[in-house]
């Protein structure tokens, strides 16, 4: 009957959404040292991330153009 394939199902969901939940958590705490990436699928998004890890030396802080220095 229908009902002899919940088992199944369910164990193939579970482990299809939770493996690379946390593998990829894992992997990415060895690669880039923190356990988010960031999302870099649009050029200025990468501009702009750039940006801000050259001016805080941290991407998750953002400066606003008071902290851009000034040309020489």
């Amino acid at each position: 009957m229908w009902y002899r394939a919940i088992p199944g199902c369910l164990l193939t969901v579970v482990t299809g959404y939770t493996i690379p939940f946390y593998v990829s958590y894992i992997f990415n705490k060895l690669d880039v040292k923190r356990p988010n990436r960031r999302h870099r699928y649009h050029f200025w998004t990468t501009y702009l991330l750039r940006r801000d890890e050259h001016l805080s030396g941290n991407i998750f802080v953002t400066k606003g153009l008071e902290s851009i220095p000034d040309a020489p």
